[in-house]
């Protein structure tokens, strides 16, 4: 864009008190062309930049749905232990499992979770000592687990969701581009009014003209 900036000036320098040859005017008329070639690629570049970020947002919605139904499910049939770690109190390694887990899931998966809980397993304290389960003893056969795994599933994709916040589309730098781009062909196009016409150029207009272009922003 640079080089671009110069030859304008040098086409402006070079109408002063001249006549125009046409190949000064078709390199004004490429000159354009290439303006708005530029202008789309970058466009289309913006728009493609978009859909990436959509589809990681999507893919990253994906995983915690699939980490946060996986989790919820192992809680409720099974009754999984803590990392074993020598020198660590397995029941402090269970507790710290579950208070993780609890953390994990929500008020509202866990709540469905120990509803779903099947009989037979024990209730688990977290790793606050003054707090009491945070999951229940399981009271719930196979039949009535099926019968609410779409509220689990619903429960799970509310709470991701509610949690996720997709990162905004940065649009400043394409923008500015777009910006410069649209002074550079009105930059453009007033001087091939000039060499349309064959006049000549004021000093003044062009040092205005100059100007201007010096002012469009890198």
């Amino acid at each position: 864009m640079r080089f671009m900036r110069a030859f304008l000036v040098s086409v402006l320098l070079f109408a002063v008190g001249c006549a125009t040859p046409p190949e000064v005017k078709q390199a004004l008329v490429s000159l354009d062309r290439s303006y708005a070639e530029n202008a789309k690629v970058m466009r289309q570049y913006g728009e493609l930049v978009g859909t990436v970020s959509d589809r990681f947002d999507q893919l990253n919605r994906y995983v915690q749905y699939r980490a946060g139904l996986d989790l919820a499910l192992l809680w409720a049939t099974t009754n999984p232990p803590g990392k074993r770690e020598a020198g660590v109190d397995p029941a402090a390694a269970d507790a710290a499992y579950a208070g993780a887990s609890a953390a994990v899931l929500g008020k509202e998966v866990l709540a469905v979770v120990n509803e779903i809980r099947l009989a037979g397993l024990p209730g688990r304290r977290g790793d606050d000592p003054a707090g009491g389960a945070v999951f229940t003893q399981g009271s719930a056969d196979m039949d009535q687990l099926v019968r609410r795994l779409p509220r689990l599933v619903n429960a799970v994709a509310a709470s991701v969701d509610r949690a996720a916040h997709a990162a905004p589309r940065e649009r400043a730098a394409f923008d500015a581009y777009a910006k410069n781009v649209g002074a550079l062909r009105q930059i453009n196009a007033t001087v091939k009014r000039y060499l349309d016409i064959d006049v000549t150029v004021a000093p003044q207009d062009v040092r205005e003209i100059a100007d201007a272009i010096r002012e469009i922003q890198r």
